[in-house]
């Protein structure tokens, strides 16, 4: 308790506060302050002027005086020197707040144009203030609801890895997905289902299992995903006209989906997770078949060759597994920053990051060769080539083309396009997705044993960073995915755009084209399936808009932009131009300049005859 000083009616200085039970010393306590904090002196002291209790000095006058918190409103409601409402304008007027109101009425300030802007402009002000306040309520009840899925999606985790895998695959009922009709006739672009989550137990060390699934040697694949289609040859090209539709959606994942990888009908798919999500898409019921774990952050990037799939974390470390029967066979710590992109080449592995490349022996997973020279910036991309002569890197605006497997830089191009985000290599062209929203292409032409790229095209039709490109084997056709949350498809020979796909609430981090099929990872926490159509898709959806639209991020779903730029031979050109609708005079001032030019033309008809 408080030693009650008498005899004072101003105490200066925090007081001392003993105990009740043997009057021990305990702290401090201001009394000028209604507030009950106490401690030390010092802790007192440095409290009180930030104390929302303690005496403050009338905001109108010092002459007032000081007050209490719980008194200083009382005082403000009757104090006489508060100050006309147009004061900042030049009345010096001041009384009670009663007396005041009849003054403002009659103030000669208040017509002041400057004093109405005024008023406007505090309406403002205090508009901004409550839709501040609403936005930290939206905000706080936001955090509620994603702690409380978080917690929702963390029990449903622990209550799935306490169940036996081998209980839940002998019920391929319980794990089945629904897809829609393998007749392309019954596709729904607004009906799409999702796959049941299944996972397995944790592994037991050096035990080795066997999956059923459709990858391993003698498995037949039934599912709809991996058929021949009539849009598909006897070589497995895409034939003109054709379509993808999307048929079906796997996840969701705790997070964002940021990378993807596959190997024949098994896909590999990491979403802001320290595991690997693995699906079989060749059973005839697409399911989850097994949860890879062994990393300690986030994985980043996936990559699979030769049988192997190699995954990159937020640490640093890769590891290496046998995709069938999916057991970690390596693990080495390859950068110090993120594992930004993985690629094989041959008999070598390549991881990027920060300002460094790093090759690896895939054989004897020993360290070749560390790249550190013109790497200034996050090398976000590095892709190998068709015939894996040769490997692309891309960090900022530079790209870089490595020899394999010595790799001995073979060509240098400084782009004047935008940071690279995103890469892939087909047999005649590097192709690059930017920070600008645009898609560039360079042919690849082979002198002396040197590699030469020339900038060919431009693709427009992105509103936003093109975060991940994937070709068709023939080289014939481009995906690329974008923050927009739209996946392009492309014809790399006449440089126009064939289709757009929305199926995505969020921005598309990953697109991978593999045997036949589109898959797109995206932060929406999803991954689509897409499968090629033959046909041609409705002309609504691919019409193109004659702007350079730059995007206003904010709420809301963004319009697609399918602006593209056609090649600068004469005959794409004039295929460009004559897909393009006839501009209509909609705007008043293209009326007047249409009607002027009509006016002189017939003028001079008539002086002609």
């Amino acid at each position: 308790s408080a030693s009650h000083m008498t005899g004072k009616n101003v105490l200066l200085g925090p007081q001392p506060v003993y105990s009740q039970e043997g009057g021990v010393h305990i702290g401090y306590l201001h009394p000028e302050s209604e507030c009950s904090f106490f401690g030390s002196f010092r802790e007192v002291m440095k409290h009180f002027p930030q104390c929302q209790r303690a005496p403050k000095i009338c905001q109108n006058n010092e002459a007032c005086g000081s007050f209490s918190a719980d008194d200083m409103p009382i005082h403000l409601s009757q104090c006489p020197y508060t100050p006309c409402l147009y004061q900042s304008y030049g009345c010096n007027y001041k009384n009670s707040p009663e007396n005041l109101r009849s003054h403002e009425d009659v103030c000669s300030f208040r017509n002041n144009p400057i004093c109405k802007q005024g008023e406007e402009l505090n309406h403002l002000h205090k508009d901004v203030a409550l839709a501040l306040e609403q936005i930290e309520v939206i905000r706080k009840n936001m955090t509620k609801l994603e702690e409380t899925q978080a917690q929702v999606n963390q029990r449903l985790e622990q209550r799935m890895k306490s169940s036996s895998f081998a209980t839940k695959h002998t019920n391929d009922n319980s794990i089945s997905a629904h897809f829609e009709s393998d007749d392309p006739s019954s596709f729904s672009m607004d009906s799409v289902e999702s796959i049941d989550d299944v996972t397995d137990q944790p592994s037991q060390k050096n035990s080795i299992r066997k999956y059923t699934h459709t990858a391993l040697p003698g498995s037949i694949v039934q599912g709809r995903f991996f058929r021949m289609e009539a849009s598909v040859n006897n070589k497995g090209n895409l034939l003109i006209p054709f379509h993808f539709q999307c048929i079906g959606t796997i996840g969701p994942h705790l997070g964002p989906v940021w990378c993807i990888a596959a190997y024949k009908s098994i896909i590999f798919t990491s979403g802001s997770e320290d595991t690997i999500t693995v699906w079989d898409l060749g059973a005839t019921d697409p399911s989850k078949v097994h949860v890879m774990e062994g990393h300690a952050a986030m994985v980043h990037s996936l990559y699979v060759h030769n049988k192997r799939l190699y995954s990159g974390d937020a640490e640093g470390v890769v590891k290496v597994w046998d995709v069938l029967d999916l057991e970690c066979i390596f693990t080495f710590h390859s950068t110090s920053h993120i594992c930004s992109a993985i690629t094989c080449a041959q008999d070598i592995l390549v991881t990027a990051s920060f300002s460094s490349i790093t090759v690896w022996d895939t054989d004897q997973i020993r360290q070749v060769r560390v790249v550190g020279d013109d790497l200034n910036h996050w090398v976000r991309a590095v892709v190998s080539s068709p015939d894996e002569s040769f490997v692309v890197s891309a960090t900022h605006n530079v790209l870089h083309v490595w020899s394999v497997p010595t790799f001995e830089s073979l060509c240098r191009v400084e782009t004047e396009y935008g940071s690279v985000h995103s890469l892939v290599v087909t047999r005649e062209l590097v192709i690059c997705g930017t920070y600008n929203k645009n898609i560039h292409l360079y042919a690849i032409t082979r002198e002396n044993n040197t590699i030469i790229l020339q900038h060919v095209s431009e693709l427009r039709g992105h509103l936003g960073t093109v975060h991940s490109l994937s070709a068709s084997p023939c080289g014939n056709y481009l995906f690329s995915a974008s923050i927009d949350a739209t996946v392009n498809i492309w014809n790399l020979e006449n440089r126009l755009l064939i289709q757009p796909l929305q199926r995505h609430d969020a921005s598309i981090n990953a697109v991978l084209f593999h045997n036949n099929i589109l898959i797109s990872g995206s932060a929406d926490k999803s991954v689509k399936i897409y499968k090629p159509i033959k046909g041609q898709v409705a002309k609504t959806e691919i019409t193109p808009i004659q702007s350079d639209f730059q995007a206003c991020w904010g709420s809301g779903k963004l319009p697609p932009a399918y602006a593209v730029t056609p090649s600068s031979s004469s005959s794409s050109l004039q295929q460009f131009q004559q897909q393009q609708p006839q501009q209509k005079h909609n705007h008043p001032q293209l009326q007047k300049q249409h009607k002027l030019q009509q006016v002189q033309l017939q003028q001079q008809r008539q002086q002609q005859q």
